[in-house]
């Protein structure tokens, strides 16, 4: 549904992009102006194609994950999250595989989670890592106000104890599982 012009166009944009960042970092040693200049270089051209696809429509894209807290390495997943008001129509689960498959195209390794506000937050509270993921959301572009009421109910229903104990847990299990294997 994006057409191969406008693909094309966007990936070449991003890889020089890419390619002045990478210089820069590499001539001056400064990690957060890389992470800076290619979150933004990524903002714009999730943009691009989300005005293509989803111009006029009530979802919305956020950045989460590594992606969400500004920290994007030059081969990092691209963490997304589209959110609709209800559950996505069929034409707009084509649109969101369309966004998707040409992130791969373009070379970028999305990793997206989809779903209406209460599948999301449903998701939130009954998976430890989807929760950490949202916890760092911030909105890309699309619906501000979607964006704004998903991250309120997130805020809301947060148990911020339990979710420090299962922090916790998870960081022992990782521990005593590596114990073990003969890695640090």
């Amino acid at each position: 549904m994006i057409s191969t012009e406008l693909s094309l166009s966007v990936a070449q944009d991003l890889q020089f992009k890419k390619q002045q960042l990478i210089a820069a970092y590499r001539d001056k040693r400064r990690p957060n102006a890389f992470f800076q200049g290619y979150g933004a270089a990524l903002e714009y051209a999730l943009c691009v194609l989300w005005q293509d696809l989803f111009s006029g429509s009530p979802l919305c894209l956020l950045a989460i994950g590594g992606f969400g807290r500004a920290e994007m390495y030059p081969y990092s997943d691209l963490d997304l999250a589209i959110v609709a008001p209800y559950t996505l129509s069929p034409a707009e689960e084509e649109r969101v595989a369309a966004l998707v498959q040409t992130l791969w195209d373009i070379g970028l390794m999305p990793a997206a989670k989809v779903g209406s506000l209460s599948e999301l937050c449903q998701s939130a509270q009954e998976d430890l890592s989807s929760d950490t993921a949202l916890l760092e959301a911030r909105f890309v572009c699309g619906n501000h106000v979607l964006a704004d009421q998903l991250l309120h109910q997130l805020a809301l229903q947060r148990d911020v104890a339990a979710f420090i104990e299962g922090k916790l847990l998870e960081q022992q299990q990782r521990h005593a599982k590596a114990q073990g294997s003969g890695s640090l």
